[in-house]
């Protein structure tokens, strides 16, 4: 989905994990979508999704050549955000090492108060950068940029501007 088809949308349920790339004229199977944005609209109950890779131009995918990547994301009562990144399962030809990911998480209402990856602080800046993380006050949004490994896994925690 890219965001000119998404702005198109009238309806999305509060419990969504929408996998975005960059608007083009034309898609070449070659070169992996990065960065790849996760646009997160949270809710109260749990929502994961699954991302299917494979090289694009062959049917080796029949012969179990893929990758499978998931994502989680809950709000606790108290406000916090919690999103998780599985480790790629799987191969295939042209698998990329590493991924840049923008996590955008919506309809916050206020800045978070910090944003943590693998338990570390994560820091703020007004345009962000890798490892980095912005809050979009107008439209009420949260960005957070990483990069990962294939093989890593990790989860984010985006913690609640009001104080517990």
């Amino acid at each position: 989905m890219t965001p000119a088809t998404l702005r198109s949308c009238r309806f999305l349920s509060a419990l969504a994990i929408i996998p975005m790339r960059q608007d083009s004229e034309w898609i070449d199977p070659s070169v992996p979508d990065d960065p790849l944005t996760l646009d997160i609209y949270h809710s109260l109950e749990p929502s994961s999704f699954e991302l299917y890779e494979d090289d694009g131009v062959s049917t080796l995918y029949q012969k179990e050549q893929f990758v499978t990547t998931s994502f989680g994301a809950r709000r606790a009562p108290n406000g916090d955000i919690t999103f998780s990144l599985g480790q790629s399962q799987g191969e295939y030809q042209g698998k990329p090492v590493s991924r840049t990911y923008v996590v955008e998480v919506n309809l916050l209402g206020e800045a978070p108060r910090a944003i943590t990856r693998g338990g570390q602080p994560m820091p703020q800046q007004e345009n962000f950068a890798n490892h980095r993380w912005a809050f979009d006050d107008q439209q009420q949004k949260v960005r957070v940029k990483l990069v990962q490994k294939a093989s890593d896994s990790s989860t984010v925690v985006i913690y609640s501007g009001r104080m517990h």
